[in-house]
């Protein structure tokens, strides 16, 4: 998915979710923060391919067990010192992102290729890298319009 997918998911679910629970639009701060667990594995994952050549673009960035810790540890500073809110906000942007890339494979059964499972299903050798094609975004798309029927 590309970050404005991510964003755009991440918002709809942030401000439906805020508006049933408190009645009322989201505020500035917490949507701050949305945008930027939106993004997160992806600045976490895109460099380290780019740039050292390790990994696809989904790795540590993408794993669901990174994902929790940050956020436990993230919420953890949040209650002493205030914010959960915000953190709030941050972990369900951290956590469309890992369900937006992985919708697509998760559909289609490829379960050893949904990026967040990694430490715990390996990709098959012959899959190819995330980044070669949109393949995702393909079977992403095709399973929101086969639920819109």
């Amino acid at each position: 998915m590309m970050p404005w997918g991510h964003l755009a998911v991440g918002y709809l679910v942030y401000t439906v979710a805020t508006r049933i629970r408190h009645r009322r639009a989201p505020r500035e701060l917490p949507v701050l923060a949305l945008a930027v667990g939106t993004q997160l594995p992806d600045l976490v994952d895109k460099p380290l391919n780019w740039w050292f050549g390790v990994f696809d673009g989904r790795a540590i960035g993408h794993s669901l067990f990174v994902a929790v810790f940050v956020c436990a540890v993230a919420f953890a500073v949040a209650r002493r010192f205030g914010g959960v809110s915000v953190v709030s906000a941050f972990a369900v942007g951290v956590f469309t992102h890992l369900l937006g890339d992985a919708v697509g494979t998760l559909y289609s059964g490829d379960y050893h290729l949904a990026a967040f499972v990694s430490p715990v299903l390996e990709p098959s050798e012959n899959s190819s890298s995330v980044d070669d094609n949109f393949q995702g975004e393909k079977e992403a798309s095709a399973f929101i319009i086969s639920c819109s029927k």
